[in-house]
C-alpha cells in the first residue's frame, strides 16, 4: 500500500486530488480516499489518474468524483457529510455506560476476558453506596441519551443493585432519556427476574458459541451439572416473544471447526443476527489463546467459509445478518460510523463508553477495565464525581490520543480510514500504549475481512447484493 497526497496547481474551478490511498487486488487498484470513499480502477485508469490525464465529463472523471478522490467544488458537499458520518461520535460526552454489577461469575468460561471471580465471594459486589455514587456520575452527564448496560462477571447474581440502578436513575432522570440493557449468560434468570427486566423496557443479550458441543466447551458452568447450551434456548424462546434476542459468539478454535453448526444453531433459534467476535487478548484468555486460539490466517478461512454460509442462506431466504461485515460495510459505503469501538480513530474509550467497576473505579471503557485488574492504569476516576471531572484528566486525553491509528503500521494500509486502534489491547500484550509497530493478529484479521468485502463488491455482484441489503 501506498499512501499519496498530491498537492496539484489547479484552482478549484478545475479539480483537485483528495489525499487517498492504495493496493493493488484482484488485478486492479483499490483507492480509498482519507475521509473514506473507494473505488477499484484498472491499471490504465490508475496511471491517467496518476499522470493526471483526467478528462472533464470522462467515465474517469466521474468515478473519481464520485468517489472523492479529486474535489471540483460540485462535491464538496458529499465530501462534508462524509466527514461528518465518519467522525460522529466525537460530538460531546460518552452515552454508554457500563456498569459492573458484580465480578462475581456462575461460569468459568475458557476466555473470560474480565478474569471473573468466584460465585461465593460477595466481596466482588457492587454495593448499594457505590451504585448511588455511580448514578450521580452517570447523571451528571449532560447528554439527553444516556445507555447503562449492565454487566459483569454475571449481573443476575447481584439483582438488588439492579433494580437501585433502573429506579434511581429514572427517579433523577431530569429530563433525560435512559435506556437500560443487559449482558447475562441466564444461568441464574427466573420468571420473576425476567418479568422485571421486560416491564421495565431492559434489554438482554447473551452469549451463545454456536451448538451444545461447542457453546458447553467454551462456556462450562460451576455447576458440573448444569447445561448452559439448553437453558440458553429455553430463556431465548422465551425472550423473542417480546423482544428480538440478542446473542454475540466468541469465537475459539472450537468453533473454528464447527462453523456451519453455530450458523444453523442461530437460525434454528430464530436469530436474525449474529456477531462473529474473535478471542480478545484480554483477562483470562491471556492465559488459555495458547490452547483455545488460532492464528489471524485461521480466522479469515473461517471468516469467509461462515460469510459465504449465511449469504447463501440469505439466498434461499432466511434473513440472518453477520454483524462484523455489517459494521465494516458501513464504512465501506459511507453510512454513519457505526460506533464498534476497535473500527473507531480515536476509539470509544472515555469518549464513547466509560465503565464503571463493582468496587467504585471508574475506567476508560470495557477493555480499559478488563486490562486494569493489575496496574490500575485504566483508571480515570472513582464513582461520585462530576463527569467534567473525570473527563478533564491529562489521562483521559493521552488515553484518547494514543487511540489514533495514526501510527507507522497503520500509515502504510490501505484501510485505514474504515479502522482503529484498540489501546487495551495493544497494552495487556505489550504493557504500552505507545502505538508500536507489532505483528498483531487482530489487524490481520481486518484486513482480511475487508480484503474479502471489496472482492465481493468487484467479483460477485449478488454476494455484494445481499452484503448491501443489510444497511438499508
Amino acid at each position: 500500500m501506498i499512501l499519496i497526497e498530491t498537492v496539484v496547481d489547479f484552482p478549484l474551478k478545475d479539480f483537485v486530488f483528495n489525499r487517498f490511498r492504495f493496493k493493488k487486488y484482484l488485478g486492479n487498484y483499490l483507492v480509498i480516499g482519507n475521509d473514506g470513499g473507494s473505488i477499484f480502477l484498472t491499471e490504465n485508469e490508475f496511471k491517467d489518474m496518476l499522470e493526471k490525464r483526467i478528462i472533464h465529463g470522462s467515465e474517469l472523471y466521474n468515478k473519481l468524483i464520485n468517489s472523492r478522490i479529486i474535489i471540483d467544488g460540485s462535491n464538496l458537499g458529499q465530501l462534508e457529510k462524509g466527514i461528518i458520518n465518519r467522525y460522529h461520535f466525537i460530538k460531546g460526552y460518552p452515552t454508554l455506560n457500563i456498569v459492573v454489577i458484580s465480578n462475581r461469575c456462575t461460569h468459568k468460561c475458557v476466555y473470560c476476558h474480565a478474569a471473573s471471580a468466584q460465585a461465593a465471594k460477595e466481596e466482588f459486589d457492587l454495593s448499594l453506596e457505590n451504585a448511588k455514587k455511580t448514578c450521580d456520575t452517570i447523571l451528571s452527564n449532560p447528554s439527553k441519551n444516556i445507555l447503562i448496560e449492565f454487566q459483569g462477571g454475571e449481573p443476575l447474581i447481584n439483582f438488588e443493585a439492579i433494580q437501585f440502578i433502573v429506579e434511581y436513575a429514572r427517579k433523577n432522570a431530569n429530563g433525560k432519556k435512559i435506556n437500560f440493557a443487559l449482558v447475562t449468560n441466564l444461568e441464574l434468570m427466573d420468571d420473576l427476574k425476567f418479568e422485571y427486566l421486560i416491564k421495565n423496557n431492559i434489554s438482554i443479550c447473551t452469549s451463545l458459541d454456536g451448538n451444545e458441543e461447542v457453546h458447553n466447551f467454551n462456556r462450562k458452568s460451576e455447576n458440573k451439572e448444569f447445561n448452559s447450551f439448553l437453558n440458553i434456548v429455553k430463556w431465548i424462546e422465551k425472550i423473542k416473544k417480546v423482544q428480538k434476542p440478542a446473542a454475540l459468539v466468541t469465537v475459539t478454535k472450537k468453533g473454528i471447526e464447527n462453523y456451519k453448526e453455530i450458523i444453523d444453531t442461530y437460525i434454528k433459534l430464530g436469530f436474525e443476527s449474529i456477531f462473529l467476535r474473535p478471542l480478545h487478548f484480554l483477562g483470562t484468555a491471556k492465559s488459555t489463546i495458547s490452547s483455545i486460539g488460532y492464528t489471524g490466517s485461521e480466522f479469515i478461512e473461517f471468516y469467509k467459509k461462515s460469510l459465504n454460509y449465511i449469504i447463501e442462506k440469505n439466498k434461499q431466504g432466511i434473513k440472518l445478518v453477520e454483524m462484523n461485515a455489517l459494521y465494516k460495510m458501513h464504512k465501506i459505503t459511507d453510512r454513519p460510523d457505526p460506533c464498534l469501538s476497535e473500527l473507531m480513530s480515536p476509539s470509544g474509550s472515555c469518549i464513547g463508553q466509560i465503565a464503571y467497576n463493582h468496587d467504585g473505579r471508574v475506567f476508560s471503557c470495557d477493555d480499559g477495565r478488563n486490562e486494569s485488574s493489575s496496574d490500575g492504569f485504566f483508571q480515570i476516576g472513582v464513582a461520585g464525581e462530576d463527569i467534567n471531572t473525570i473527563l478533564s484528566r491529562d489521562k483521559v486525553k493521552l488515553i484518547v490520543e494514543s487511540s489514533i491509528n495514526d501510527k507507522y503500521d497503520c500509515d502504510l494500509c490501505v484501510y485505514k480510514p474504515f479502522c482503529g486502534f484498540s489501546t487495551p489491547q495493544n497494552y495487556g500484550k505489550l504493557n504500552t500504549i505507545v502505538p508500536i509497530n507489532i505483528e498483531d493478529s487482530r489487524c490481520k484479521i481486518a484486513m482480511g475481512e475487508f480484503d474479502f468485502l471489496f472482492e465481493k463488491m468487484k467479483n460477485n455482484k449478488e454476494d455484494w447484493n445481499v452484503l448491501y441489503s443489510w444497511i438499508n
